[in-house]
């Protein structure tokens, strides 16, 4: 299995490799600045944070082929916001809501979406009907937040 470096080089060439490699090392939270990407994206030293960046960034898993370019794009549950910059990276002309509720994530993924205009975040949730709801944490870790009736 290679080193992560070797994959962090691999995937994204020496410098942003690097970059990337030496700021999840650190073990703290900070912002890194990859070419591709023209504003720094900021990762916690979080499971989650370097697994969902590794997943749009580095493997591109949200790659899929399309024959139309979006006019709207909703991230609902977006955590600190990496799947609303890779779509407003790749769709510059697409209207993109991301929708977090729970407060951490919100607050980074606020520094992470800020310098995209087409990216409107929002501090909330989707739900069935008209009610206080409740962030539930299940011990999955940042990217597991539930949310739940209020009521009750």
């Amino acid at each position: 299995m290679p080193s992560r470096l070797s994959l962090y080089i691999n995937k994204l060439g020496f410098s942003d490799g690097f970059k990337l490699y030496r700021c999840v090392k650190s073990g703290k939270a900070d912002a890194v600045k990859i070419s591709f990407l023209q504003p720094p994206v900021y990762l916690r030293n979080t499971y989650s944070d370097r697994t969902m960046f590794e997943q749009i960034f580095l493997n591109k898993e949200y790659e899929v082929p399309i024959n139309f370019s979006p006019a709207t794009i909703i991230d609902l549950g977006a955590n600190v916001g990496y799947a609303s910059i890779y779509f407003a990276n790749r769709f510059p002309d697409a209207k993109i809501f991301a929708v977090e509720p729970e407060e951490n994530n919100h607050q980074v993924a606020v520094k992470n979406t800020a310098p995209y205009k087409n990216i409107t975040l929002v501090k909330g949730a989707v739900w069935h009907k008209p009610e206080l709801i409740n962030v539930v944490d299940n011990g999955f870790g940042e990217a597991g937040f539930m949310i739940e009736s209020g009521e009750g």
